[in-house]
């Protein structure tokens, strides 16, 4: 069984159907809560990270850049369609 805390609404949640091989097979992926249906970061360790909260932080860090959490998603995720939807990483099996 995983349970893990929500870092956005703080509630626990628990998915009894998903053990240590699946927590690692979805690592480095989002998933969504299903209590507030935000966007969570899944750590290699099983953590979850806010990860609109992660970006915001890490820009008005870094660059002093203030932006709103769905600004930092909308970015985010565009960034990783434009690289997986260049098919430079796709082997030519023909």
């Amino acid at each position: 069984m995983w349970r893990y805390r929500c870092p956005i609404c703080k509630k626990m949640v628990e998915n009894p159907n998903m053990g240590r091989e699946d927590v690692k097979r979805i690592a480095t992926k989002s998933i969504y809560c299903p209590h507030c249906n935000g966007r969570l970061y899944v750590e290699e360790s099983g953590a979850t990270v806010d990860l609109a909260g992660a970006l915001v932080n890490f820009f008005k860090q870094v660059g002093g850049i203030t932006i709103s959490r769905e600004e930092a998603l909308a970015n985010y995720y565009e960034d990783i369609d434009e690289d997986e939807l260049d098919g430079s990483d796709v082997p030519n099996v023909c």
